[in-house]
């Protein structure tokens, strides 16, 4: 196995309380991308514990997750995301970083956490919310982790937070 490491540009927002979801948002982020990163070519068709997807759709619908974070934090309904119909060729580690970036810009502006938000399972603020899809990032993460062999040092307060999601 190998290890996911994290880089620092990958964490949203570092100067936020230790409990600011966009922050471990950022962790999490950070954790994905080192996975993301040393998956190979030839283990895209390997299925994952996520019976409903092998390696390339759960990429897909990881950078999905990314999309619906984003739309959310714009003040849209992130239900409306179109599911992404993902190409034979990309540059996953490129489109997640783009993915990153693009989510981190977002959750910068002033008052993001406090838009209302309604999901179909619950409603409350985006902050809030956003615990969900830490949730689902967290978990997915660990699929594709599982699937590709690569070893993940988990953050214990994201996963308490995954955990603890609604």
């Amino acid at each position: 196995m190998t290890n996911a490491t994290t880089e620092s540009d990958t964490t949203i927002l570092p100067e936020l309380a230790d409990d600011d979801p966009r922050r471990l948002f950022g962790i999490a982020t950070a954790a994905t991308r080192g996975v993301v990163d040393q998956v190979r070519p030839d283990q895209l068709g390997t299925p994952t514990p996520c019976h409903e997807f092998d390696v390339r759709a759960l990429l897909g619908h990881l950078l999905f997750v990314f999309d619906r974070v984003d739309v959310m934090g714009q003040g849209r309904d992130p239900m409306t995301t179109p599911e992404l119909t993902v190409p034979d060729e990309v540059d996953w580690p490129t489109a997640f970083a783009e993915a990153a970036h693009r989510v981190q810009a977002t959750w910068s502006q002033p008052g993001v956490l406090d838009i209302p938000v309604a999901l179909p399972w619950a409603q409350g603020t985006a902050g809030e919310m956003l615990l969900g899809y830490l949730n689902e990032l967290t978990v997915h993460t660990w699929d594709l982790a599982a699937a590709t062999g690569v070893a993940v040092e988990w953050d214990d307060d994201v996963v308490a937070a995954a955990q603890g999601a609604i």
